[in-house]
């Protein structure tokens, strides 16, 4: 843990163990031959939101993107190109493990409320097969279909503040010790704050 002091903070001292870091969800292809391999049209629509008991809850705080891919661009590193344009708060990228070139969509905010979900509707008009564009589909919900892996899974950050169990989607906590910033760094071990004039 890091930390600095605002002028609202007051003088104590804290153990703090930091028992997980928030990390953001990321989700891979399967592996295709070339960057320019054809993957199929139509649109994506991306969604945010909590994965819970087989349900999956929407965050209320971010809207669906719906992200229309045409022939034009229809390869691998198309669909990349234009999830990338679209601003829909994830990063797509490439990346060839060997065996192939895997689509890999990234979600920018860490956390629990925003896991991904990505429905497809693909211009095949099977938009649950591993073929054309719903290859990537993700719905890990119960009955979803989950053409995509996940690698990383959504996770919030928990730390434990002298016995209180704290849980933030962000590694930088404002509002757990008043005036004082906590920045999460490591996983393990217990680390004694002192706030000091």
């Amino acid at each position: 843990v890091s930390a600095s002091a605002g002028a609202s903070a007051s003088a104590g001292s804290y153990s703090i163990e930091v028992q997980t870091l928030a990390k953001a969800q990321k989700l891979k292809s399967e592996a295709f031959a070339t960057k320019g391999t054809m993957i199929g049209t139509g649109t994506l629509t991306i969604q945010f939101g909590t994965y819970s008991g087989g349900s999956y809850t929407l965050n209320p705080d971010k809207s669906a993107k719906t992200i229309s891919i045409g022939a034009g661009q229809s390869s691998l590193a198309g669909v990349r190109d234009a999830i990338n344009a679209a601003n829909a708060g994830v990063t797509a990228s490439i990346v060839n493990d060997g065996s192939g070139n895997r689509l890999v969509i990234a979600s920018h905010d860490a956390g629990l409320a925003n896991a991904l979900k990505i429905t497809v509707t693909d211009d095949d008009l099977d938009n649950t097969d591993n073929s054309g564009l719903s290859r990537l589909a993700y719905n890990a919900s119960t009955g979803g279909t989950t053409n995509l892996s996940q690698t990383v899974a959504a996770q919030n950050a928990t730390a434990v503040i002298d016995g209180i169990i704290i849980s933030k989607s962000t590694n930088t906590v404002t509002d757990a010790i008043e005036g004082v910033t906590l920045d999460l760094l490591k996983e393990g071990g217990t680390t004694t704050l002192t706030v000091a004039r």
